[in-house]
């Protein structure tokens, strides 16, 4: 029998790159309907190399993400207020660039309208962000819809939703109601005497009662019909008293060791500002003290090689922030010679022959 050996070989080469791509400054958008989709590619500044790009949203009621070149935003059913979206633009050689784009849905600033308008339909009853908005878009007829979990004892008649003008039902849970933590929870419609169970068809998290099925079964359904069976859908509630810290720019220039970070404070829900600040690289730290809103790290001409930069902030009360960790490389552009070589010995999957 004669055996054939098939032999792969794949050489990564590292070249030489040009400069880096590079956001321009950004203006806010504001969404009338909620909804939108931007070409990414106009807000780059032009470069030679296939761009690639990730957005992620800071606001669990704005929705953001990228189809190729192309920005998608989308709000929750009845949610408005203001988010941060942070767009990060990649090339074929590696560097990167980072900056925020400010979405805003809705009037969330002060005005001088009278206290007369707080009846007016039209008006989100949740425009404070501190907190959680349960959103259910009923399957029948209800008269009345409730959330029932853990934080209220499963009772379907203390939670009510609000029926909003496009048919969603909305409820808004200030924090002091639901601290941080995991709460399962179940939708409720209700026509009178029935009460009809549901599970929540757009939660990400779901929990699941001790004993729904049996260790072998390995099937799996979450049926989020009426009375349907299903597990619960869980909810996860961060801490909104804790401050945050927002890359609004990074850039890192591998071929030259040079990173440039622009950090943004933002105060928690408790409104304490800025306090002390830490930034710590390859462990150890070269610049400490009290911070202003805004926050500018920069270093110069490092080693080639793997880093690590690590800022930690907390506001005066000391609620620390979750830390921003930025790995990146420092690269030396002297040929294939320092390129990886992969070899791939096809034989060697199953069924090799």
């Amino acid at each position: 029998m004669r055996r054939v050996l098939a032999l792969c070989l794949v050489i990564f080469v590292g070249g030489c790159c040009g400069d880096p791509p590079e956001w321009v400054d950004l203006a806010p958008v504001e969404l009338d309907d909620g909804s939108g989709s931007f070409s990414l590619l106009q807000w780059v500044i032009d470069s030679n190399t296939d761009l690639t790009f990730e957005a992620v949203s800071d606001d669990e009621g704005m929705i953001a993400y990228t189809e190729g070149s192309s920005l998608m935003l989308q709000a929750q059913p009845g949610w408005q207020g203001l988010a941060f979206v942070t767009l990060t633009v990649f090339d074929d050689c590696g560097q990167s660039d980072a900056t925020t784009l400010e979405v805003q849905v809705g009037d969330v600033g002060d005005d001088d309208d009278d206290d007369d308008d707080d009846d007016d339909d039209t008006v989100d009853p949740f425009v404070d962000p501190c907190g959680v908005t349960f959103v259910y878009e009923p399957q029948g007829d209800p008269s009345e819809v409730a959330v029932a979990g853990e934080f209220n004892g499963w009772a379907s008649d203390t939670h009510l939703l609000e029926e909003q003008q496009d048919g969603t039902w909305t409820l808004f849970v200030h924090k002091d109601e639901l601290p941080p933590g995991l709460y399962p929870y179940k939708f409720v419609e209700i026509d009178g005497a029935y009460e009809a169970w549901t599970c929540d068809p757009k939660a990400g998290l779901i929990h699941c009662e001790e004993g729904y099925k049996a260790p072998e079964d390995t099937s799996w359904t979450q049926d989020c019909t009426l009375n349907g069976d299903s597990c619960n859908s869980m909810v996860a509630v961060r801490d909104h008293d804790q401050p945050r810290l927002l890359v609004q720019d990074l850039t890192i220039d591998a071929a030259a060791g040079n990173l440039d970070l622009d950090l943004s404070f933002r105060r928690g829900c408790a409104g304490d500002d800025a306090g002390e600040y830490s930034v710590v690289l390859d462990g150890q730290e070269i610049a400490s003290g009290s911070s202003s809103p805004e926050l500018a790290v920069s270093q110069q001409g490092l080693a080639p090689g793997r880093h690590t930069l690590r800022v930690t902030m907390a506001d005066n009360a000391g609620r620390e922030v979750d830390e921003v960790f930025v790995p990146f490389w420092v690269e030396e552009s002297d040929g294939w010679q320092r390129g990886v070589m992969y070899y791939a010995f096809i034989d060697r999957f199953v069924n090799g022959d």
